[in-house]
């Protein structure tokens, strides 16, 4: 499942966790948010790219934590044959101040596991060619990609074809995609979730200022690397089966389309 941020992929999916279970449908999530580098590997991916804010912290393609994603996705496919418990990991996104951290906790689950869903904000891009990627950069779609340097998307591109050739060489039978009406509804959203997160663990988290920022950082990967998701011949797991839902202001679904 691929949203962006505050639009409520969790809460959607542990709502289909529950519904299915009602059917006899043991099903399990796990988010890609759970799936960073601790804040160590964080801090040495910006230290090692100072001049590219996109790699200034969480979010971005190259802040993923690859081997943790193998190990997992390994895990989990294999779960119903081994019937070894698999430790899915947790990342505390209130941690040094928001910059996040892994957390010691883990969520155990255990087979049968009928379907597992994998969400994210990023699940799904695609990177394009270094032509491509120029191309959009210099186009009039570009207004957050623009604010960063060519080599500074380059790099996240580079980032993300890594990233890809991990995580989707595992066999996602299906993506939903939640496409908002309107991009800016995003800030919105984010900000409601941090408040929220603020409220239950007593004010730890980033200000509103640094969730504009921290929201501005993701950007430029729905302009730039979105759209391939759904596009064909490129061997993703999913072609032909998709399912996109557009939200409106409040996260209503206003339309639903097969892809």
């Amino acid at each position: 499942m691929q949203g962006p941020q505050g639009c409520g992929k969790t809460t959607l999916c542990n709502e289909l966790r529950r519904q299915l279970g009602v059917d006899g449908i043991h099903a399990e999530v796990l988010s890609l948010d759970d799936l960073y580098l601790d804040f160590d590997g964080l801090e040495d991916m910006r230290k090692r790219h100072p001049d590219n804010p996109l790699l200034s912290g969480r979010g971005q393609p190259g802040t993923h934590d690859l081997g943790l994603i193998s190990e997992t996705l390994g895990a989990v496919l294999q779960i119903n044959t081994t019937r070894v418990p698999v430790h899915l990991p947790m990342f505390d996104k209130s941690a040094n101040g928001g910059r996040g951290d892994r957390s010691g906790e883990t969520t155990t689950i255990q087979a049968p596991v009928d379907v597992f869903v994998l969400e994210g904000w990023s699940f799904g891009f695609m990177p394009l060619t270094p032509d491509g990627l120029k191309e959009r950069h210099g186009g009039s779609s570009a207004a957050y990609s623009s604010r960063h340097s060519l080599d500074a998307l380059l790099q996240v591109n580079t980032n993300l074809s890594t990233f890809a050739a991990t995580t989707y060489a595992f066999p996602f039978a299906t993506l939903v995609q939640i496409e908002p009406v309107d991009y800016d509804l995003v800030f919105r959203w984010r900000l409601e979730q941090e408040q929220a997160m603020k409220a239950a663990n007593g004010g730890r988290g980033m200000t509103d200022a640094e969730v504009e920022q921290f929201v501005a950082r993701y950007m430029p990967g729905y302009e730039l690397w979105k759209d391939g998701m759904w596009e064909t011949g490129r061997g993703l797991p999913w072609e032909g089966s998709g399912l996109r839902l557009y939200y409106g202001p409040e996260r209503e679904v206003t339309a639903v389309v097969r892809m």
